[in-house]
């Protein structure tokens, strides 16, 4: 052993201690540290890649089982479903099937006709629209119907006659302008 520790001291004297070797030393470890970044990236390439090669295995087995085994599981849903839906007529039938309940906003042809004989009959459009909105007023009591006449008598003002019963109204809505 004492012949290694001869030669020992021999290369620490040979060693030298400059910026020249000081940088190549320095370059050696910067390459050294991009090598291995380099490495750890082809790493998670090809662990992704491998990855991905499971997953199109996988999904490929999925779709030929689908295909070609018989679908037991999804034979039953599908028959308590129309066992159920033959129970229920119509709790569980398809959308299309069940009864629209917007259907009469959907015959048309109806509401225009109603619109033409009302037309027909000489009323305008703002009369209809008046009449709907008299349908929507609260009707009052005789008594203070009663007021309201006996205060309209005084002011001039004429009611107009629709053959329903009065509903309290101002004087300005009564069709003049």
């Amino acid at each position: 052993m004492p012949r290694e520790d001869a030669l020992q001291m021999l290369e620490e004297s040979r060693r030298e201690n400059t910026e020249d070797s000081l940088d190549k030393l320095r370059m050696i470890r910067e390459n050294v540290l991009k090598a291995l970044e380099i490495f750890e990236m082809l790493v998670r390439r090809e662990r992704k890649k491998r990855d991905l090669l499971f997953v199109a295995t996988d999904l490929q087995q999925l779709q030929l089982k689908l295909r070609f085994e018989p679908r037991s599981r999804h034979d039953q849903i599908e028959e308590k479903y129309w066992a159920a839906a033959k129970n229920k007529d119509e709790e569980l039938k398809p959308l299309y099937e069940q009864p629209n309940p917007y259907s009469e906003w959907l015959n048309k042809d109806e509401l225009a006709q109603a619109v033409l004989e009302k037309l027909s009959a000489g009323l305008s459009i703002a009369d209809m629209v008046d009449l709907q909105k008299e349908d929507k007023v609260e009707v009052k009591t005789e008594p203070e119907l009663a007021a309201e006449d006996s205060s309209a008598r005084v002011n001039g003002a004429v009611a107009k006659e629709s053959g329903r019963r009065a509903v309290g109204r101002s004087s300005r809505s009564s069709g003049k302008f």
